[in-house]
């Protein structure tokens, strides 16, 4: 999983065996989703736990920048 301010982007990759009395059956497969958020969230603030195939993921949402003023005179 990859987080930015305002974007969320999980991976997942998964493998399944599948056994017969004559054969087995193996394959793999790959899954991407990117999720825009509307709200900035702190990238440090975020955890993900898989739990009975589950995926949670909690985040925080980013305090607000404060904006500073800074004063530049041209010469």
């Amino acid at each position: 999983m990859r987080v930015a301010p305002h974007r969320l982007v999980i991976t997942g990759k998964w493998r399944t065996i599948r056994e017969e009395k004559t054969r087995v059956e193996k394959g793999s497969d790959e899954a991407l989703h990117e999720v825009d958020l509307s709200e900035a969230i702190d990238p440090d603030e975020v955890t993900a736990t898989v739990q009975n195939g589950t995926l949670e993921i909690q985040m925080k949402k980013a305090r607000p920048s404060k904006n500073i003023l800074h004063s530049v005179e041209a010469e």
